[in-house]
């Protein structure tokens, strides 16, 4: 569920409906997500860094991409790190 709610808010900040991503992030951070869910806690981060970003919060959401690309890179997950830079990329362009 996690996951479905992190890509459909995605789709929301892309497309621009910023009040339906900002639900769905509260959803998120109301789930109070067990430590063990490790990767889906960066992932709500970068989306949260996303949504910042297109909210007019530049500076703020560059910071919580970043951080979560940085743990992606930590731990070796190359791909999936340049996989989400694109991501935010296509947002900032």
């Amino acid at each position: 569920i996690i996951n479905i709610l992190v890509n459909t808010c995605l789709v929301c900040i892309k497309e621009n409906r910023l009040s339906a991503a900002q639900e769905l992030i509260s959803n998120l951070q109301a789930l109070d997500i067990d430590e063990t869910y490790f990767f889906e806690r960066v992932l709500i981060k970068f989306v949260f860094g996303c949504y910042l970003v297109k909210s007019g919060y530049v500076v703020k959401g560059e910071n919580e991409v970043n951080d979560a690309l940085n743990v992606m890179r930590l731990i070796g997950a190359n791909v999936l790190e340049e996989n989400f830079r694109n991501v935010y990329n296509s947002y900032t362009t």
